[in-house]
């Protein structure tokens, strides 16, 4: 799925995080990874800032507060 600039949008819930969450803290999911920092976001709602690529194309988002998924 592919977010804009200005989406609101819902982090996946703590329950969801600690569900699939490996051994270090991280759910690796097709094109990104859910790392531990991120935790603290479950459940809230935030604004898409920008969007970008990274070096292996895969879709970057950073949302206000600096969350960088």
């Amino acid at each position: 799925m592919n977010y804009k600039k200005g989406d609101k949008v819902r982090i996946k819930s703590l329950d969801w995080y600690n569900e699939n969450k490996n051994e270090d803290g991280d759910v690796e999911l097709l094109t990104h990874v859910f790392l531990p920092e991120m935790s603290e976001y479950c459940g809230t709602i935030v604004t898409i800032k920008d969007v970008f690529g990274d070096i292996d194309d895969n879709v970057v988002y950073q949302m206000e507060g600096g969350i960088v998924w």
